[in-house]
């Protein structure tokens, strides 16, 4: 039997409806906050280790980047204190903010999101359809026109959805007919839910799609060879769902990810130590993997978004793999190896920028993906050339190899 990368967590921690809603001794809210029963108290300070040092502010004060400490809360029909939204100095991004007064829907989230289920809902078919999805928009058209050409140079011949919002694009649109007339088939697909916008059309493509299964594919990702037995892989009969690393780890992360990071106590999860996600690809089984897309319906659309508002994850990045986390189903982590990089080399200032991301195949030695994810496509003729050398970094033992990736603006030293 195959190894697989599966995550999965901790066989301690509990699901939310298996906690005794009426322990008294609890440190922690236990179900979400019912009407009239939600007191913010203030926020008490404390240093990293949780020790309080005699400090208080107000509920609407503001807490900001650096700041260690909880929200107090009372509820007021039991008379339970509890404390939550823990931080320590290293919690939030350095433009966060928030005030005691989003504790409760803070600590509500969890339950919200297990009770949550999308209206309308998702429909699955009975054969087993394959297809492609991506999201689009005005500006990423030459770039998603040259990823389905690019798909059907690679002979692949599965059907390719374009789904967009319907006050962005429209079906006349000349590009999305000549992408149907050339490169079919294609069908375009209008979301018309006002919920959704931004990345989120992409969460909304995957759950409404009508393949039951879905290779998710940005609109600025090319494929080097044709992704189509990807569905038949056995990580993907095994699991249902397959997903790509960042270069991001915990401790090497420019988005905040890591141990002492806010979005595990949103998420009621041990912290989980992993690399980082990167969701220019992403396959999924949607027909056994409902509970999962319903979460991350959950958190595309709920009010305030938390994960935008503290900061706590960048677009739709890590979100997928955080939905299955949550709702403890495995997954296959393709992660035998950090991804490579094609870019440009300063010859000057002897410096290399990468502006474009290699993935790799579940083989980990075959570049599978080009995620053009910086310099994009415009469409004019004077497009520059942005590859000039392939960076590729071995696979190691260690759980997360050397080197550690730099993330740096090179727009001034590398613009040509």
């Amino acid at each position: 039997m195959e190894d697989f990368p599966t995550m999965h967590l901790n066989g301690e921690v509990r699901g939310f409806d298996e906690i005794d809603e009426e322990d008294e001794t609890s440190e922690y809210p236990r179900h979400a906050w019912r009407k009239h029963e939600f007191q913010c108290l203030g926020w008490v300070a404390t240093d990293d280790e949780g020790d309080e040092l005699g400090l208080r502010r107000g509920c609407w004060q503001r807490i900001q980047a650096g700041d260690a400490g909880y929200c107090e809360v009372l509820n007021t029909t039991s008379g339970q204190v509890f404390h939550v939204m823990h931080t320590t100095s290293l919690s939030l991004k350095d433009d966060a903010r928030f005030t005691c007064e989003l504790a409760k829907e803070f600590s509500s989230f969890p339950f919200h999101a297990a009770a949550y289920r999308h209206d309308p809902p998702m429909v699955t078919s009975q054969s087993n359809t394959q297809g492609i999805v991506m999201a689009v928009y005005d500006s990423v058209l030459p770039s998603a026109f040259a990823s389905v050409r690019r798909l059907r140079d690679t002979g692949c011949e599965l059907p390719v959805e374009l789904w967009f919002r319907h006050d962005e694009l429209t079906p006349e649109n000349p590009v999305l007919t000549l992408l149907m007339e050339s490169f079919g088939p294609v069908h375009l697909r209008q979301v018309f839910d006002e919920r959704i916008y931004g990345f989120n059309v992409k969460v909304h493509a995957l759950y409404y799609s009508q393949f039951t299964s879905v290779l998710l594919l940005d609109a600025d990702n090319f494929a080097v060879r044709d992704p189509t037995p990807l569905f038949a892989s056995s990580a993907m009969k095994t699991f249902g769902a397959v997903f790509w690393p960042d270069f991001w780890s915990p401790g090497n992360s420019i988005f905040n990810l890591h141990a002492q990071s806010l979005v595990w106590e949103l998420l009621g999860l041990d912290y989980v130590e992993m690399l980082e996600q990167e969701s220019g690809q992403v396959l999924v089984n949607r027909a056994i993997s409902r509970p999962m897309l319903e979460q991350l319906l959950y958190y595309a659309t709920h009010k305030p978004n938390l994960f935008t508002k503290l900061k706590l994850v960048w677009g739709d990045k890590d979100l997928f793999r955080l939905a299955w986390l949550q709702m403890k189903k495995n997954f296959y982590y393709n992660d035998r190896r950090l991804p490579g990089t094609l870019g440009i080399v300063n010859q000057e200032r002897q410096r290399y920028c990468g502006v474009t991301m290699v993935q790799y195949d579940l083989d980990g030695d075959t570049m599978l993906f080009w995620h053009r994810n910086t310099i994009k496509l415009s469409g004019h003729s004077n497009d520059r050339q942005v590859w000039h050398a392939l960076q590729e970094i071995s696979p190691s033992e260690d759980d997360y190899p050397s080197p550690k990736i730099q993330s740096y603006n090179g727009e001034k030293i590398f613009n040509e």
